[in-house]
């Protein structure tokens, strides 16, 4: 009878401790697929494939009431899996990925760019206020950053640098980010080795 009982509750035993265990599985399961899930909703993602740069893309060209702005981000370790998004004013132009390029004409004028990350722990957004001449070509640098810059910090105008560089606040950090505006003479040599992701993505 003793015997009985104890092959009972270890049975019992036995019984409950896998359905612990499954039980375990699945919330360990639940929670990878929630963070899988998320990831999308901070703005982690694959770069989008693309071609290399190539130099012809520099002189293609243009209307004289157009300019064309590239936007670039060299590798860098932080945050390289994290993309921003990139707005005139509302009018989404694209994303940035890491080792990437991408381009977009715009009307000659003044426009407001904005580059933010889509996470919600971003605190802002790089805020570039610039004046454009149609017929000209500009280049903005994007880099991700580790410390958290809040929205509003001072703008600073970049002193010279060549004609391609628009009058205006033209450097700004913010949301994980920082751009800036840059010559070609600055700008052109830092595009070699990146993947060009034509525009509109």
């Amino acid at each position: 009878m003793q015997l009985r009982s104890f092959r009972t509750l270890t049975s019992q035993h036995l019984g409950n401790c896998v359905l612990k265990s499954l039980s375990i599985t699945k919330i360990a399961l639940f929670s990878l697929l929630t963070i899988l899930a998320s990831c999308s909703s901070f703005g982690i993602g694959d770069r989008p494939a693309g071609t290399p740069f190539e130099a012809k893309a520099l002189n293609a060209p243009l209307e004289n009431d157009r300019a064309r702005v590239f936007f670039y981000r060299q590798h860098a370790f932080v945050n390289s899996s994290v993309w921003a998004e990139i707005k005139d004013g509302e009018r989404h132009l694209g994303k940035s990925y890491d080792s990437s390029v991408m381009s977009e004409t715009i009307s000659a004028g003044a426009h407001e760019l904005y580059i933010s990350s889509p996470s919600p722990l971003a605190l802002g957004h790089v805020h570039l206020s610039i004046n454009v001449e149609g017929g000209n070509t500009y280049y903005v640098e994007i880099s991700p950053t580790s410390v958290a810059i809040p929205a509003g910090n001072t703008l600073v105008t970049v002193q010279g640098g060549g004609s391609s560089v628009p009058k205006g606040n033209v450097r700004d950090c913010g949301g994980g980010f920082c751009g800036v505006v840059l010559s070609a003479e600055q700008a052109i040599p830092r595009l070699g080795g990146l993947v060009d992701l034509g525009s509109g993505q």
